[in-house]
C-alpha cells in the first residue's frame, strides 16, 4: 500500500485550472500505468460550472423579476433574456467542454464540436500568455479552451507522449 501523501495513491488533480481524471486501460488493474499509456480528462473546475450556474440563475431572476414588478423598463426585460440566452449557452459550454489526453491523440470536446488532434502531428507545447497551445507541424497553432489555461501538468504530460512517440507510431 502507497503512502497516504504519495503522488501516485490517488488520480492527479489540479484545483486550480482545471479538474484531471486518470482512468487506466483495461488490465492495469493492481498496477500504475506510465501517464504515456493512460486516458486523461482535463474539465472545467467545480467553481467555474458553479459560477456559470450561478449567474445564468440570477438573469433568470431579472427576467422574472421584469415581468412580475410593475415599472420595469423593457431594457431591463430584454438585457435579462440576452443575458440567459448566453448564460444557457455558457453552462452547456462548461458542463461538455473537456480536453482529454489519450495516449495517441488530444481530443478537445466543446459545445458544438470534438476535434481530434494526432500526437504525430504536435510538434510542440507552448504555455505562454496564459493559455496551452499545440503547434502543429505544418506551422499553424491550436489553442485549447481558454478555461484550461497554461495548465503545467497537461503541457507536461503532452510532451511526454512527444518524447516517446516514434515516427513508425499511428
Amino acid at each position: 500500500m502507497l503512502p497516504r501523501h504519495s503522488l501516485r495513491s490517488c488520480p492527479p488533480r489540479n484545483r486550480i485550472l482545471s479538474t484531471a481524471v486518470e482512468r487506466y486501460p483495461l488490465g492495469s488493474v493492481g498496477r500504475l500505468m506510465p501517464s504515456t499509456e493512460s486516458t486523461i480528462d482535463y474539465k472545467p473546475p467545480r467553481w467555474l460550472r458553479g459560477g456559470v450556474m450561478v449567474t445564468c440563475f440570477l438573469f433568470v431572476i431579472l427576467v422574472l423579476a421584469a415581468i412580475l414588478l410593475p415599472g420595469m423598463s423593457p431594457i431591463v426585460l430584454w438585457v435579462g433574456i440576452a443575458g440567459v440566452v448566453v448564460g444557457v449557452g455558457g453552462v452547456a459550454e462548461v458542463w461538455v467542454g473537456r480536453v482529454t489526453l489519450e495516449p495517441d491523440c488530444v481530443v478537445i470536446t466543446q459545445w458544438f464540436r470534438t476535434e481530434r488532434v494526432p500526437v504525430s502531428d504536435i510538434a510542440a507545447v507552448s504555455l505562454e500568455g496564459g493559455y496551452t497551445s499545440l503547434q502543429l507541424r505544418t506551422g499553424s497553432w491550436k489553442r485549447l479552451p481558454e478555461w484550461i489555461g497554461a495548465n503545467r501538468s497537461l503541457g507536461r504530460r503532452i510532451r511526454d507522449r512527444l518524447e516517446r512517440w516514434t515516427p513508425g507510431q499511428q
